[in-house]
C-alpha cells in the first residue's frame, strides 16, 4: 500500500503539468512547442546580453532611462550607490568590471577629453610619476584639469544630468539610511539600532522614542 501511494504522488507530481501543456499544444501547435521550452533561456540570456547595450545606448544618446531601470556598479545591477564610481559604473565586456576613463569618455561621445600626450603618447595615471620627475608641472596640472573635467563630463552622462541613478544631493539622510539597509555583517536588530540613533541625531525620533 506504500509503495502504491508512492507511486500515485509521484504520478501526480508530474501530471500537475499534462493538462497546461496538452491546451498549449492544442493552442500553439505541435511545431510552436520548441519556442515555449526556448523562451525562458532566451529571456534570461537577451536580459544579460542587451541590458547593458540598451543602456549604453541610452546614455550616448542623452536618454534618460526609465526610473526603475536598474544602475549598474562593479559588475552588478543594483540600485543607486551613495558613492557614484565612474569607473565601475560603465558595463563592459572587458572582464574586468571597470573601464578606464578615456573608453568610456569615448564610448558614450565625450569629445576632446583626455587629449594631452607627453612625448609623442597619451597620457595617463601611469606616467605622472614620470611627468613629475621630469619637472612638466604645467603638463601635470593640464592633465589633472583634463581629468576632472571628463570625470565630470562623465557623471553627468552616466546620471542623465544628475537625475537618474544616483541620489539627489538634498537627500542625504536618505542616503545614510539606505547605506545601513544595504551594509553586510549586521543583524537585524544592529540595523534597526543605527537606523534609529541616525533618525534621533537628525531630530526625526523623540529621544525617549530611542530607548
Amino acid at each position: 500500500q506504500m509503495a502504491a501511494l508512492l507511486r500515485a504522488l509521484y504520478e501526480g507530481a508530474f501530471n500537475i503539468f499534462e493538462t497546461p501543456m496538452r491546451w498549449l499544444q492544442y493552442s500553439l501547435g505541435a511545431h510552436r512547442m520548441a519556442w515555449v521550452f526556448l523562451l525562458p533561456t532566451l529571456l534570461i540570456f537577451g536580459l544579460f546580453t542587451y541590458l547593458p547595450i540598451l543602456l549604453n545606448a541610452w546614455r550616448r544618446n542623452l536618454i534618460e532611462p526609465p526610473q526603475h531601470f536598474p544602475t549598474y556598479y562593479k559588475g552588478r545591477w543594483i540600485g543607486g550607490a551613495r558613492v557614484f564610481d565612474t569607473m565601475h559604473a560603465v558595463p563592459c565586456s572587458n572582464g574586468l568590471g571597470m573601464v578606464s576613463l578615456r573608453d568610456a569618455c569615448e564610448a558614450y561621445g565625450i569629445e576632446g577629453a583626455k587629449a594631452t600626450e607627453w612625448n609623442g603618447a597619451p597620457m595617463d595615471g601611469s606616467r605622472v610619476s614620470e611627468v613629475f620627475e621630469a619637472g612638466e608641472w604645467d603638463l601635470l596640472l593640464s592633465y589633472c584639469v583634463e581629468d576632472v573635467t571628463a570625470q565630470t563630463l562623465l557623471y553627468y552622462r552616466l546620471t542623465c544630468g544628475d537625475t537618474w541613478g544616483t541620489f539627489d544631493r538634498h537627500s542625504d539622510l536618505a542616503e545614510q539610511v539606505l547605506e545601513i539597509q544595504q551594509a553586510t555583517g549586521l543583524s537585524d536588530g544592529a540595523r534597526a539600532i543605527a537606523i534609529l540613533k541616525l533618525l534621533e541625531a537628525n531630530g526625526l525620533l523623540p529621544r525617549g522614542a530611542a530607548a
